[in-house]
Order: structure tokens, then sequence, then C-alpha cells
């Protein structure tokens, strides 16, 4: 293990919920689960800005957020974070809500995730064989309900702050962490998975290494990124947040830690004669338990990540 801090005690935002102004988190009860996966609602003014849209099957969740806190108003712009079915699998039936009730809705995308997102179902069969049922519906997102945006291009809000989508690949190839500037100051970046995993209740990412498309020298340089930004909060997808841009700055360095940690952890106990990945999953949830799946009751949930984390250190090492 690394001698490095465990952890960074911080001002924590976890729970659903407005914590900073117009920044709201919801907790989408993945996998049955509260504190596991949640979406950011941003208000700009008259329009919504919707950070990731979980699964079909958390749609409900967003949507009584959106209903109870008189959110269902103005214009929604829907940015996923990358195509992942528990990120982008909730897209259309989101645009179904907002079109039954009249709510005008874009999805916001780069080039490269809008042909994922256009085709979607079939770039998530992979995940469908290891999360069967928990992947709910998946559907294509229609092109004529995407705003496509190339790198560096900003989109201004009601309020008049600005979204760019920085490219933060390595967990996947289309992964963006959009981030919301007022003027020239990063108000916020919504990091997605770019810094990894953080069930915990202090920060201490594990990282996002899930197979088959991590790539762990683009994962390493998005971090990297990501501190450039010098954004005052700091937004998990898993799950929570981070406020105070020296927060955010130190979060960055522990993740990048984290990711030699625990690649050397994967990467020493096949050199040790464990070549057997299912060995390698069991020693990985002794170490690493309360990282992978903190609140999770599922065995199964925390089998098949623990699993995914694994194979896709070992595939981008080239021991598979």
């Amino acid at each position: 293990m690394s001698n490095h801090i465990a952890a960074i005690p911080s001002p924590r935002i976890i729970h659903s919920g407005e914590h900073l102004d117009h920044v709201h988190l919801i907790d989408l009860n993945m996998y049955d689960s509260s504190l596991f996966a949640n979406a950011c609602l941003l208000e700009a003014g008259s329009d919504r800005v919707l950070f990731d849209a979980g699964t079909s099957a958390t749609t409900g969740q967003i949507v009584t957020y959106i209903k109870y806190h008189g959110l269902d108003d103005g214009k929604y712009f829907i940015i996923p974070s990358h195509h992942h079915f528990d990120h982008s699998g909730g897209i259309a039936s989101l645009l179904g809500h907002f079109k039954k009730n009249n709510i005008p809705a874009t999805v916001v995308t780069t080039p490269t995730m809008a042909e994922y997102l256009a085709d979607l179902p079939a770039r998530v069969e992979g995940a469908r064989r290891q999360f069967q049922r928990l992947i709910g519906t998946i559907d294509a997102t229609p092109r004529e309900d995407m705003l496509v945006l190339g790198e560096g291009v900003k989109f201004m809000l009601a309020d008049g702050s600005s979204i760019e989508l920085l490219p933060t690949p390595g967990h996947s190839p289309d992964h963006v962490s959009p981030v919301v500037r007022d003027g020239t100051h990063a108000r916020l970046v919504f990091l997605g998975e770019a810094l990894g995993i953080n069930l915990r209740h202090h920060l201490s990412p594990i990282p996002s290494s899930t197979a088959p498309s991590y790539d762990s020298k683009a994962y390493k340089a998005s971090i990297a990124r990501i501190k450039n930004v010098a954004a005052e909060t700091g937004i998990f997808s898993h799950v929570g947040g981070i406020t105070g841009a020296e927060n955010v700055a130190a979060l960055c360095d522990l993740a990048l830690e984290k990711v030699t940690e625990v690649t050397d952890f994967i990467t020493m106990c096949h050199a040790g004669g464990i070549a057997s990945t299912v060995e390698m999953v069991t020693r990985l949830k002794e170490t690493y338990r309360d990282y992978i799946a903190t609140c999770v009751m599922d065995d199964q949930v925390v089998n098949n990540l623990a699993f995914l984390l694994v194979y896709g250190v070992l595939k981008d090492a080239g021991l598979k």
C-alpha cells in the first residue's frame, strides 16, 4: 500500500439535494443501493443541465427529484460523461418524459460519443452479459436530439455561464468531463469516472480501469488535464463531490497515485503466480472491497465490478 495520505478529509458533498448555489446531486439508487451513483443537475437561469442520465431503471429518481424541486420548466441539456449504460442508458427514457411534458431537451455530446449513443444497444451488449437485468432498456439516441460540439467549443447558458466538454479518455475513449465556467473561472467540473470511483466518505478514489477499453496512459493524462482546469468543485458519478480548488487539485494527485497502487497490486499478483483472473478478483475484493462497493449489497454486482477492474488492468498491461 502507498504511504501517501489514505484519504483527503474535505468539504464532502454526498446526499441528494442542492449543496451549492444551483448545483444539485441526485442519488440514483442504482443497483438498489444508495450512495453508489448520482447525476448532477445545474440550474442556469431558464436552462437546466443534467450531467449523466443513469439507466432506464433510474429515470424515476431523476424525474421525481425534478418535479419535487419545481425544476420541470425551462430547457434541458443532457450531458453524459460517456456512453456506458449506467451513464447514458437513461437518455431515451428521459427524452421521452421531456417530450411528453413539452419540455425542450437536447443531448449535448462530442463527435466520438455521438457515434456510440446513436448505436447504444450494440455498444453495451458486452456489459449486458455481465450485468443482465440491471442494465434496463437501452435505446439509441436520435441524432436529431443531439447537439454535437467539437473539442474546445463552449456553449453558453441562459445565465451567462459556459460549458466545455473537456476530453478525458482513459476509462472509455469517448469520456468527457464537462467544465462549467463563469467567464474564465472554472466553477465546476463533472468528473464522471475520469478520476475513478469514490464510494467512501473520505476521498480516496480507486481507478476506473474497466475492461475492455481502459487505457492507463490516456487515463493519467486526463487526470492531469482536469487538475489544470483548477475547478472550485469536482463531482463524481460514483459518488458525490468535493469543494475547494485546493482539494480538487489534491484529489487529482491522489487519483494518480491510486492508479499506480492498484495497478501494482494486480500486476504483482500476476507476477507472483496467480494466473487465474477469478483468484485475482478474490484478492482485489479482500483488499479493496470498501473502495469498490461500500454500499452495494448485491455480491454479484460487487464481483462484476471487481472483475472488470482486474481484467482492464491486465489487458492494458498486455497480460491478457
